[in-house]
C-alpha cells in the first residue's frame, strides 16, 4: 500500500512500477508473517500463478511494457492486467533477488525518504536502487561492467517473451557433448535480448 500512496507515480506510464513492488512486497510480507503461516507453504505458489497470467498476457498482440507511455488517463485501464499484476512483480522478485535484500531495502528506504509525500518516476526509482547497489561497491558476481539502470530500464520498459530452446549436440551412440541455451527475441513485443 505505502509504495502507491506515500510516493504517488508522476503520470500513469509509470503505473506497472507502483504495482509490481506493491504485489512483490505483499506476497514477501505474507510468506514472513508469523500470523499467516497457514499459508506459508502455498504463498509462492500463488505468486507463481500471477507470473503465468503475465506472460499468457504478454504473450498477446495486445502485449506492452510493465512501464509504457499512455497519453491520457482514459488508456490508462488497460494496464490494469497481467503484465501490472503477473509479470511486473516476477520481474521485482528476480531484482529483489539479484540485489539482495539488504540493498533492495537500501534503495526502497532512499525512495521513500527522497519522494515521500510526492511524485516520482521510474527513473527515480532505478537511482536510488543504482546508488544503493553502488554504496555497496556493486557486486563482484555481475561484474565490473553491469549496468543495473540498463538491466532495469531493459525488464521495465520492453513487452514480449524472450524465447529460450536448448540445443543439444550428441554423438553417433547417443552420449551428449554439448548442450546450449540458445534466446530469441519475443515473438510479440519488443526484440531486445534480456540479461
Amino acid at each position: 500500500m505505502w509504495f502507491g500512496t506515500l510516493v504517488a507515480v508522476s503520470w500513469w506510464n509509470d503505473l506497472g512500477l507502483n504495482e509490481a513492488v506493491a504485489t512483490f512486497i505483499a506476497f514477501l510480507a505474507m510468506s514472513r508473517s508469523a500470523k499467516l503461516a497457514e499459508f506459508h507453504s502455498t504463498c509462492w505458489v500463488t505468486f507463481l500463478e500471477y507470473k503465468f497470467w503475465g506472460v499468457a498476457k504478454d504473450n498477446l498482440s495486445s502485449t506492452h511494457p510493465i512501464c509504457c507511455s499512455h497519453v491520457s488517463h482514459a488508456q490508462a485501464g488497460s494496464l490494469y492486467d497481467g503484465i501490472s499484476y503477473g509479470k511486473g512483480p516476477a520481474f521485482v522478485k528476480q531484482l529483489f533477488n539479484l540485489l539482495g535484500e539488504e540493498t533492495f531495502s537500501h534503495g526502497i528506504k532512499l525512495y521513500f525518504s527522497k519522494h515521500a509525500w510526492s511524485h516520482a518516476k521510474l527513473s527515480d526509482f532505478i537511482a536510488c536502487l543504482v546508488a544503493a547497489f553502488n554504496s555497496k561497491g556493486g557486486d563482484p558476481q555481475l561484474g565490473p561492467n553491469f549496468d543495473l539502470t540498463l538491466w532495469c530500464n531493459t525488464w521495465f520498459n520492453t513487452s514480449g517473451i524472450n524465447t529460450l530452446e536448448p540445443l543439444v549436440e550428441t554423438s553417433e551412440s547417443g552420449q551428449l557433448l554439448s548442450l546450449k541455451i540458445v534466446q530469441s527475441p519475443a515473438a510479440r513485443g519488443s526484440s531486445t535480448l534480456r540479461l
